[in-house]
């Protein structure tokens, strides 16, 4: 007779720096690893784990749900289940404090804190929980005049705003292209000149076609070759800027020129320049305009957020999907790309009102 099975195992990885051109070539595009020994190196904890979650799920007593026990970085998930179970009492709770973990939540219950403003001093925080347990307490804004004076008085008219919206795909969809690379297929450009006048302007792709060549030329076109541009988290424009330049050489230089235009109208916030015990300590765009800017909405939207806009796009306009939607899909993917920019013209008003 036989020994027992000695299987062997192996995952197939996809090679992010494969970059199409013509047919896929799987050989180029995937590789294979022999993971066998990893396996048999964790088959003892993973049997114990077995052990313990069978006790649990015979036990007539429930665990402690408490999160402080969380690991493996699945805390943002429990705290949706954990939600449930017990809904939170406080607006401001310690649940709501930025880039909380599973060990500071176990400080907290230790000392009977279930409210930021209740975080004694002894608990050690990061620069960021620091600002926001202080905006909570003092229930006030934090304003650094002298910076955000600073930061503006560096732009330089006509001021344009920036955003994409962008697909992604584990195959590459066009040549030149790599895998899960962001894609643009969508841009809005607000632009303020020196006399305070707003204009609009933007690109939607509505073939089933590679978009980024007719959007390169329309932006260049748009952004012009003076003046700042202002986007929100300057490393994803500039990434899609710089890898738009890698694709068509032609435009290459003026990609680059673009991008030592660009500035970060998060910094003011990302810094704590300015912080609103409401941002809960986050800078993104998401949690600052409803805060400060409360005529504008992602709320009454149809689209409401990136991924929203990604999806439908790709299905209804790439995919030749939701035909019958198309034009009410096409009008809340320019709605929604729209938003963000001029909630970023509005929020650098709000800006130069606070300092002037």
């Amino acid at each position: 007779m036989g020994g027992p099975p000695n299987p062997s195992f192996s995952v197939i990885h996809v090679n992010n720096e494969y970059r199409r051109d013509g047919e896929i070539d799987i050989r180029k595009f995937t590789t294979r690893e022999n993971v066998t020994e990893r396996v048999r190196e964790v088959i003892p904890e993973t049997e114990e784990g077995i052990e313990q979650a069978l006790k649990v799920a015979h036990s007539n007593t429930a665990p402690d749900y408490s999160p402080r026990h969380v690991k493996l970085g699945a805390l943002s998930e429990w705290m949706d289940i954990y939600h449930l179970l017990f809904p939170e009492k406080h607006s401001h709770s310690i649940f709501k404090l930025t880039r909380i973990n599973a060990k500071l939540i176990g400080q907290f219950e230790d000392l009977g804190v279930d409210r930021i403003q209740d975080i004694p001093e002894t608990v050690e925080l990061n620069e960021k929980q620091q600002r926001q347990v202080k905006a909570t307490k003092e229930n006030a804004r934090i304003i650094k005049k002298e910076e955000i004076q600073k930061f503006l008085s560096g732009l330089t008219y006509p001021l344009y705003f920036l955003d994409y919206e962008t697909f992604k795909s584990v195959v590459p969809p066009f040549d030149g292209t790599k895998p899960y690379q962001q894609i643009p297929f969508q841009y809005s450009l607000h632009k303020i000149d020196k006399d305070g006048i707003l204009t609009h302007t933007e690109y939607l792709h509505l073939e089933q076609s590679n978009p980024t060549l007719p959007l390169v030329k329309q932006l260049v076109k748009d952004v012009g070759t003076e003046g700042t541009v202002l986007v929100w988290y300057e490393s994803f424009e500039k990434g899609r800027n710089k890898e738009l330049g890698e694709m068509y050489p032609d435009y290459k230089d003026a990609m680059e020129q673009l991008n030592s235009r660009v500035v970060d109208l998060i910094i003011p916030f990302a810094e704590g320049w300015f912080v609103d015990k409401d941002f809960f300590g986050s800078a993104s765009i998401k949690k600052v305009m409803p805060v400060l800017i409360t005529d504008l909405s992602y709320d009454k939207l149809l689209i409401q957020e990136g991924e929203g806009a990604s999806r439908e796009w790709t299905e209804t306009i790439f995919e030749g999907k939701n035909k019958e939607k198309r034009e009410i899909i096409i009008q809340a993917l320019r709605e929604y790309c729209r938003l963000d920019t001029l909630a970023m013209v509005q929020l650098y008003n709000f800006l130069q009102n606070k300092v002037s």
